[in-house]
């Protein structure tokens, strides 16, 4: 889920699977906007967004685009980061958090 206008979607999309899974774990990760953005609203949004998300899921990743774009310029010497290096970081982080570990502490993969 990002915090844009479309999130209003992935909000009523979450109630659905809500409705229809109502026994399963339902995770949404949002990514919260740079404070200064293209769309006056866009915060407003992220607000009503996040709280239908956090009435019907049972837990939310919030990331902050700012903060992983200060990862990629300052620990990555990345000088103006790309949506795709934003998305490859915060891809990394939640899967250091979701995917289950090995016995010796290698990430297991998913293999085809």
């Amino acid at each position: 889920m990002d915090c844009t206008p479309h999130s209003h979607v992935v909000a009523v999309l979450t109630q659905q699977l809500r409705d229809a899974y109502s026994r399963d774990f339902i995770t949404n990760i949002a990514v919260a906007p740079f404070p200064s953005g293209e769309v006056l609203v866009q915060h407003y949004n992220s607000c009503l967004s996040l709280a239908t998300a956090n009435a019907v899921s049972d837990a939310v990743i919030v990331v902050q685009n700012e903060d992983i774009a200060s990862i990629c310029t300052s620990l990555l010497d990345i000088k103006t980061p790309s949506f795709g290096d934003l998305n490859s970081i915060i891809a990394s982080q939640l899967a250091s958090i979701l995917l289950p570990s090995g016995q010796d502490g290698k990430y297991r993969t998913c293999r085809a």
